[in-house]
Order: structure tokens, then C-alpha cells, then sequence
């Protein structure tokens, strides 16, 4: 029994976890390694059952390796190298000598840590900065107009921007109590990202309104909805929007100004420009496997690299020539370098 909090609990037959999580992302054509903890507690260790389970894109068994174990409850775990265009599954697994099995993450099988293969990269998915008028698809109400008149210092791109406002006087002021309208996007189409991968919608823009928050109002929002009031500025200023929510929808851009009364409309107005939508993918370059010398051939050199670590890794993190992950250079990556031969 343990006491947690004055509460006294019943200490578990054996503790499986991962001190420093599990990777979600590796390098193609090289193997992963990352450290596992067993600590028994009810029950004792089975020597030999602490095992890597592991498979490809979601299907078929899972192939298994055991844990190399470090020192006191430390394990380290070796993914194996595997190429682009590949989902790792895997979890890792112990016994207790009473027959209990424990893994991480909890209830593996049916709950399991899964890693990409390649780099996280930024891509552009959207820009727009008015350089050739309004877009096709857009549509623009009330006094919204794109101009390259009305400039204020240090243009944020281009020599046009979306303007709500007169182009001959500079300002909103129309002489009516009011006036309002509403800038809106064509939709876009808003890509799938990795774990971990965002989207985020960006653009430039200046206000200069009436000092009161209750009237001339600048706002934006992502379809028309949960708007937001964008604040004066009297320089160009970028406004940044995470969308990641939207990933794999289409989405319209709105933006929207509205005087609410026809009393001290006679400021700048509301200009937008450089409107950009950047999102995080999954990008895999494959190397060539049993390209040991890093030449981009596989040859004499890799060979000669191979010969020189035959035999069980020391470290499993750092055996290059181990290109089937199995923590031993052999028969098995020999086969691998041959088959790849260029030079």
C-alpha cells in the first residue's frame, strides 16, 4: 500500500510509462530510439517481457522487439527505420510474475502512440494583397472599395489594399446617419495538418476611427461568426488568427465596419492588405538506405562502415549501419545495403 494525500491507495502490480513521452515524429531511413521506465511494485519483473510493439499505417499484426535495458527501471525502446509516406504505431508492454501485463500507453492494443515519418514544414496555403483589384469570388458592400488612394506611411505590401472609406475625401463620412458594410472572402479551402500542425490566417490592416469603442467599429471574423473588434492603429499592423479548428473545412474570411450613427465619421477608415493563410504539414524527404557515408551512393565506403560495426549495437541510438532496427548490425542490414547498391 502506498499513501498519496493522507488517502492510502493499493500500489499496482507494475508501472510502465515513458519519462520523456513518446516520439510523434522521426526521420525517414533511420531508427528512433526513446527510453521506457518499468518499476515493479505488487509484482516483480518477468525478466524478458519488457517488448516494443510496433506496426505500419494503422494494419496488420505488430511486429515486437524487446527493451534494451539501461540501468535500475530504465528501458530504451528502438523504432525501426522505416521511409516516407509511413505511420508508426506502437506501444510497449510489460509482465509482472503474478501474470499481470501493463503497457503505455494504457489499454494497448486498442489505445496506441503514433509518430510520422519526416519534418514538420510551413506551407502557404492562401495570399491575397489586392495588387490586381478584388479577387474573383470576393464580394464587398457599403463603402468597401480596393485603391491605391488614401495611403498611410509604410505600406504593408503591394500598392493597393482593401479600403473602407471615399477615395476623394479619405474618410466615411457620407452624410447619412449611418453606414456600414462587409468585405468577404471566396471560400478556401483550409488543408488536413499533422499532430501538432496548425493553421493561422494573417493580415495587414490600419484603423483610424472615432475614439468612442461603442461606434465606428472595425471587426473581423472566420465565416461570419465569433467577430472580433480590431483595435485603432495608425500604422500598418499585422493581425494574427489561429484556425487550426478549421483544418480540412472551407472557410470565408469577413470583414466588417459599421459607423452605428452618422456623428464623427470624418477619420481615415479601416484598410486591409496582405492577407495570408500559412499551415503546418508533413514534409519527407527519403534518403537512401545503406547510404552510410551521407554521399547520397551506397557503395565501398558504406560497406566498409557496416564491416567495421558487425555485430550487437552497444548503444542503439547511435549504430548507423543497424538499418533494420534490431539493435544488431548482421545479415539482415547487409542485405539491405546490398539491395540499394549504386556505386
Amino acid at each position: 500500500l502506498v499513501v498519496s494525500g493522507g488517502v492510502v491507495e493499493e500500489e499496482p502490480p507494475l508501472i510502465v510509462s515513458l519519462p520523456d513521452g513518446a516520439p510523434t515524429l522521426v526521420d525517414p531511413d533511420v531508427s528512433t530510439t526513446f527510453d521506457v521506465t518499468i518499476s515493479p511494485g505488487q509484482e516483480q519483473i518477468v525478466e524478458g517481457s519488457e517488448t516494443l510493439h510496433y506496426r505500419t499505417n494503422g494494419s496488420g499484426t505488430f511486429e515486437t522487439s524487446p527493451l534494451a535495458h539501461v540501468s535500475g527501471d530504465l528501458y530504451e525502446a528502438t523504432l525501426p527505420a522505416v521511409g516516407c509516406d509511413v505511420q508508426l504505431e506502437f506501444y510497449v508492454s510489460a509482465e509482472g510474475d503474478e501474470g499481470t501485463v501493463r503497457t503505455a500507453p494504457f489499454n494497448a492494443p486498442d489505445n496506441t502512440y503514433v509518430a510520422d515519418v519526416g519534418e514538420i514544414v510551413d506551407n502557404l496555403v492562401f495570399y491575397e494583397n489586392f495588387d490586381a483589384g478584388l479577387p474573383s469570388g470576393w464580394s464587398m458592400s457599403g463603402l468597401w472599395n480596393v485603391t491605391s488612394e488614401c495611403p498611410i506611411a509604410n505600406n504593408c505590401d503591394g500598392s493597393q489594399w482593401a479600403y473602407y472609406g471615399q477615395t476623394d475625401t479619405c474618410n466615411y463620412e457620407t452624410g447619412n446617419n449611418a453606414n456600414s458594410g462587409e468585405m468577404v472572402s471566396a471560400p478556401i479551402e483550409i488543408p488536413e495538418v499533422p499532430a501538432g500542425g496548425s493553421v493561422t490566417v494573417s493580415f495587414c490592416y490600419n484603423a483610424e476611427t472615432e475614439s468612442s469603442s461603442s461606434y465606428d467599429i472595425p471587426r473581423f471574423s472566420v465565416n461570419g461568426t465569433n467577430w472580433t473588434e480590431m483595435s485603432d492603429s495608425a500604422t500598418w499592423t499585422t493581425h494574427t488568427v489561429d484556425v487550426t479548428q478549421y483544418a480540412g473545412e472551407t472557410i470565408t474570411l469577413h470583414w466588417d465596419f459599421d459607423t452605428i450613427d452618422g456623428i464623427l465619421n470624418d477619420f481615415h477608415g479601416y484598410q486591409i492588405d496582405n492577407v495570408e493563410i500559412m499551415s503546418t504539414g508533413l514534409e519527407c524527404e527519403a534518403g537512401v538506405p545503406g547510404d552510410l557515408t551521407g554521399d547520397g551512393t551506397v557503395g565501398g565506403a558504406d560497406l566498409g562502415v557496416l564491416l567495421s560495426e558487425w555485430g550487437p549495437c552497444s548503444d542503439c541510438g547511435d549504430c548507423p549501419a543497424d538499418l533494420t532496427g534490431d539493435c544488431e548490425v548482421g545479415g539482415a542490414d547487409l542485405g539491405v545495403l546490398l539491395s540499394n547498391w549504386t556505386n
